[in-house]
């Protein structure tokens, strides 16, 4: 269908029933006669009506523009279907797809909205296992709540797009009962306004019949001068597992990136602008630059490349970690003896150090070392001097190396 112009006077654009396949819309502008941004209204300006039992297929929406609806495309039960070089202005939302949606992209769209609770592009209602989204060639997302909100949609793509002037949420995946996971998140530009939570947001809560992890890589995140931004990187769904992020560009007010679930995400070359990185679980951290903030539940797993330095608490028994560090400095405050225990987490060929300070105002006490190290006589250093010695683990013992022959001043 061609047209120049529709205009609805309060009422909604098209219906598409369910199961109606192969639709075209080309080169329309349709309008509302009064404004959602002047008056709030409800209307649809393209309602399709597909189900999970009985989808919409193959549908086309090119070169249009929507002006003053609430909803300019609610796409429920749409199937291998695409979006292209289309604009909405002056409503609420972008995009609401919801039931089962398989398989669709979005390319070269302007969408803008405003107002709480606005989406860009919202895919899935965790009640059908959405998938298979592709959003990307330069499509904007204006001044939305949440640009990107994948409500139970999983193995899809937003690439090269650009998130401005989100108030709440950037992107977010969360679930309960659908997964959203296995996304990649790559090339976006995520600009926050007004006082916003996240840029990108993994929540998810519900278990994945398969779980590959997310790609985050080489985003830009920030706020807007005068503007907050709590978070940019957020992971603290209970599923969350095996994310990658990587490569990003990140300033934010409290946490550049925040990590309170998984052990099996990996964290490396990112720019930390703002505040800084925080986590309360271990995980591999590696080649990032700007600030590890501390934590008291916080710990990261050793980087492989580079050597980690860990402070032991002295006690009577002291039981390293290999996955918290590789160079352990023990500190002993006072004469008493005290037991070395075998390293946790060993890893074959790794080297570990350690260094031994004595603060003690005297003689330093007896040191017993676990039967998994393989070590010389060994002899304490005087008040006020430290020594070091170095092992590498065999597969089976803590094997000395090296170690110094006098004390080193602390």
């Amino acid at each position: 269908q061609r047209a120049s112009r529709i205009l609805c006077v309060g009422c909604n654009g098209f219906t598409v029933s369910a199961g109606v396949a192969s639709v075209k819309f080309d080169s329309i502008r349709i309008a509302q006669s009064v404004r959602h941004t002047t008056t709030p209204n409800t209307y649809v300006a393209i309602d399709v009506q597909g189900t999970t039992a009985s989808p919409c297929d193959w549908h086309e929406y090119n070169n249009l523009l929507i002006d003053g609806f609430e909803t300019p495309f609610s796409a429920a039960g749409v199937h291998q279907s695409v979006w292209n070089n289309c604009v909405t202005v002056f409503g609420k939302h972008g995009i609401i797809a919801e039931q089962l949606t398989v398989n669709n992209r979005v390319i070269a769209c302007l969408f803008s909205g405003s107002g709480a609770n606005s989406y860009g592009i919202k895919i899935g209602d965790n009640l059908s296992a959405a998938e298979g989204w592709t959003i990307g060639g330069g499509t904007l997302l204006y001044g939305f709540s949440r640009g990107v909100w994948a409500h139970g949609a999983a193995n899809c793509l937003v690439s090269n797009c650009y998130i401005d002037f989100f108030t709440e949420y950037g992107i977010l995946l969360n679930g309960t009962a659908q997964a959203s996971n296995n996304w990649d998140i790559s090339g976006n530009y995520i600009a926050a306004t007004g006082t916003a939570d996240t840029g990108i947001y993994l929540n998810n809560a519900s278990a994945p019949s398969l779980q590959r992890g997310n790609r985050v890589t080489n985003n830009q995140i920030f706020a807007y001068s005068g503007q907050t931004l709590t978070n940019g990187i957020l992971i603290d769904g209970s599923q969350e597992a095996r994310n990658v992020i990587t490569g990003n560009s990140v300033d934010a007010d409290t946490y550049d990136c925040r990590v309170t679930v998984g052990t099996t995400h990996l964290i490396s070359h990112n720019e930390w602008l703002g505040a800084g990185y925080s986590a309360t679980v271990r995980n591999l951290y590696r080649d990032n630059i700007g600030t590890f903030l501390p934590d008291p539940s916080a710990t990261i797993k050793y980087d492989p490349y580079a050597s980690v330095p860990k402070t032991l608490t002295y006690s009577a028994s002291i039981t390293p970690d290999v996955d918290e560090g590789d160079v352990f400095t023990i500190t002993a405050t006072n004469t008493s003896a005290f037991t070395i225990n075998a390293p946790t987490n060993p890893v074959t060929s790794k080297r570990i150090t350690f260094i031994l300070r004595n603060n003690s105002g005297g003689v330093m006490g007896t040191i017993t070392w676990n039967a998994a190290f393989k070590v010389g006589s060994f002899t304490n250093p005087a008040n006020g001097n430290s020594r070091s010695v170095d092992f590498i683990y065999n597969g089976t013992s803590w094997v000395e190396v090296s170690r110094t022959s006098v004390d080193v001043p602390n």
